[in-house]
């Protein structure tokens, strides 16, 4: 059990440890089955979280993955993070930053940058897209996709969302499925794939190309 702060700047194994905050100012850090309060991790630094759990915010500028952990806030301030298999708090992915989270679940998800939802995950909450690629591959959102900028794509393994809000336009590869819809939604939507309202009322109001079938439940 480390009791205060711990800096990295080389190579750091922790395995089943007890820490508490952690800034990895350059090099790579590795936890294994250990708990941390928060997360740090700097420009062309690594930081790999295996199983364990993280009871504040992570904020990561470098490359950051998470296998199988429990973390809470995770905000991607720049560089890569990759999520597996993971369960999280709140994602924020800003301008210029890549977050791809595979299986597991958030609470909620805000992107700027390049951001990828796929392999089953769940957000309980919205799914933001502020500017930016957004891509929905076989996710639930369990709140309102709100595609306020940018563009967002649902892939070839579908998503399903309660509603869709916005004027950013999206590609519908797979299908799209609304669950409790009620908004309005005037982006354009285009690609060979389908939009299923199996609930509520959603209101399309822009000039919409995709090729696929739309149906009302």
């Amino acid at each position: 059990s480390v009791g205060g702060s711990t800096s990295n700047s080389g190579t750091l194994t922790a395995s089943n440890a007890t820490l508490h905050d952690l800034s990895n100012t350059a090099g790579t850090a590795t936890l294994t089955d250990s708990t941390a309060n928060t997360l740090a991790n700097a420009a062309n630094a690594t930081l790999n979280v295996v199983r364990g759990q993280i009871a504040g915010t992570t904020t990561n500028n470098g490359t950051f993955t998470a296998q199988n952990a429990t973390l809470h806030d995770v905000s991607n301030t720049g560089g890569t993070a990759t999520l597996t298999s993971t369960t999280a708090g709140v994602l924020t992915n800003a301008d210029g930053a890549t977050l791809s989270m595979s299986g597991g679940s958030a609470s909620s998800a805000t992107n700027a940058g390049t951001m990828s939802l796929s392999g089953g995950n769940t957000v309980s909450g919205d799914v933001t897209n502020t500017a930016g690629q957004l891509t929905l591959d076989g996710a639930t959102v369990g709140g309102t996709l709100a595609a306020q900028g940018g563009n967002f794509t649902v892939g070839s393994n579908a998503a399903t969302a309660n509603s869709l809000s916005g004027s950013g336009n999206g590609t519908l590869e797979g299908t799209l499925s609304l669950t409790d819809a009620a908004d309005t939604y005037s982006g354009v939507l285009s690609g060979a794939g389908s939009l299923n309202i199996n609930g509520g009322t959603e209101t399309l109001s822009g000039a919409n190309t995709y090729t696929g079938v739309t149906t009302v439940a």
